[in-house]
């Protein structure tokens, strides 16, 4: 008998943890494997024949990974891939990269968190550097990439781009674009490579998103790419700006964008973000936020969209399909990867390494414009002139990875008291505590210190408010 290790599984090891069965990419924490179980896995290539006296003593296990999805018998040899294959990295894991091609955008977004003016360099990767960085990436065992800009699309060689990843044996978890250049040859090209990505385009509601793009037609530009990326059968997510402006559209805005398609919405709280406040602009305030998102999941509840997954910001994932009982059973600030433990960061900031188009390592990509505004020193981090290894496990970056909700609470009386303290560990998103303290600074970040133990008031209003049980309300229906 022959068993094959299914893809997307994998086995690897890491700093603290060797052997490992993980789904390549999958921020669900990863099965750690005592030695035996390791060896029984390994043989598991799809051509080492297992012997009867071998399959008999592993049984049980076989079959709970064949039940499982992690195996299959197979009669006829065929090899898994070889970055199914176990390799060590010796760093924590990260399961994805977010990955800035081109800091160069043919929109001019009015509240653009990577914007040139406030201290961003005008510079553009090389192909000798772009191939240095998924090198990089593949170091820390990182295979599964976002590609992000600007505006990737803008680059005349995205597609040696994706070349280079298809060599590399990577995937492309999703791809970020305005919708301006996402066209046919975009699609064969990602087709050509076996690349299937969810394609994420921004729709800032209808009649509104001309005006935060800063383009006449922009709209109708992503109108086309949805439709076309949905018609060709990609998932696709679309980044949805909820502001002063963009809020009273919002329940039409969303059935709109379901029925071009899109399977998954953000609605992203304008934030206060260098571009956007010295613009004159106001942000909605947590209860006003809150209050467009309710009336947002009411309204797509009564139209019975329940396969269309929506996500607050700062606060809930709402799967498509989800309970009442779901979200309540679900918590989103436990990690267990490596030497980050009940971490006080987010989802995303630890487990999707960011490079920012400068090669510049943050938390996350909502980091770059406050961290270039006060040369942040974790900004200074550089893949271009320092492994990413190093980076990871020895840097000013790898040690305000390090934040744990213990010592975030412990500066914090207020929140350890409160009876949402594990759920909301303070708030997920470090960047919006400070955001709100440039606020209060009067809307200056030159007076403003990067203090990342503040709380995220977004995300206490969520709990406190009430707005956690009305949100149930509803999912209960």
């Amino acid at each position: 008998m022959k068993l094959k290790l299914k893809e997307p599984w994998c086995l690897r090891g890491y700093r603290g943890d060797l052997f490992v069965l993980e789904k390549s990419g999958s921020i669900e924490i990863p099965y750690r494997l005592k030695y035996p179980l390791y060896e029984l896995l390994s043989k598991c290539d799809g051509v080492t024949e297992i012997d009867k006296e071998y399959e008999e003593k592993f049984r049980p296990f076989i079959e709970k990974y064949i039940e499982m999805g992690v195996l299959e018998k197979t009669t006829v040899p065929s090899k898994i891939k070889d970055w199914q294959e176990y390799a060590f990295f010796d760093n924590r894991r990260v399961p994805q990269g977010f990955f800035s091609i081109t800091g160069r955008c043919n929109l001019n977004c009015i509240h653009c968190f990577s914007a040139t003016e406030y201290g961003k360099e005008i510079f553009e990767f090389s192909p000798e550097q772009i191939e240095h960085i998924l090198d990089e990436f593949l170091s820390c065992g990182i295979r599964n990439l976002t590609i992000s800009g600007g505006e990737p699309l803008v680059r005349a060689d995205f597609d040696k781009v994706v070349e280079a990843m298809y060599k590399r044996q990577m995937n492309m978890l999703q791809l970020f674009t305005n919708g301006y250049r996402f066209n046919e040859e975009v699609i064969a090209l990602l087709k050509k490579y076996d690349m299937n990505p969810q394609i994420v385009i921004s729709f800032d509601g209808i009649g509104t998103h001309d005006w935060m793009r800063g383009r006449q037609g922009a709209q109708q530009e992503a109108e086309r790419a949805i439709k076309l990326a949905a018609d060709n059968g990609f998932c696709v997510k679309a980044n949805v700006n909820v502001n002063f402006k963009t809020a009273p559209t919002m329940p039409e805005t969303c059935k709109y964008l379901y029925d071009l398609g899109v399977r998954s919405i953000f609605f992203i709280r304008t934030s206060e973000g260098p571009k956007w406040i010295r613009s004159g602009l106001l942000s909605l305030t947590a209860r006003e936020y809150w209050e467009v998102m309710l009336k947002v999941s009411e309204s797509l509840r009564q139209e019975n969209k329940k396969d269309l997954e929506f996500i607050w910001f700062n606060g809930p994932t709402i799967r498509a399909g989800a309970t009442a009982a779901d979200f309540q059973r679900g918590n989103s600030y436990q990690y267990e990867s490596g030497d980050i433990k009940h971490s006080a960061w987010c989802f995303k900031a630890i487990n999707a390494v960011y490079v920012s188009s400068t090669g510049r390592i943050m938390p996350c990509d909502g980091c770059e414009g406050v961290a270039l505004q006060k040369d942040w020193e974790p900004g200074r981090c550089n893949v271009l002139n320092m492994p990413l290894k190093d980076i990871l496990n020895n840097s000013s970056y790898s040690q305000l990875m390090k934040m744990s909700t213990e010592e975030l609470l412990d500066g914090l009386k207020e929140c350890r008291e409160c009876e949402f303290s594990d759920r909301c560990h303070g708030g997920n998103c470090r960047v919006c505590g400070v955001l709100y303290q440039a606020v209060e600074s009067g809307f200056s970040f030159e007076n403003t210190d990067i203090n990342l133990m503040l709380k995220a008031p977004l995300t206490c209003s969520f709990y406190k408010d009430g707005y956690y049980a009305k949100l149930l309300d509803i999912l209960k229906d």
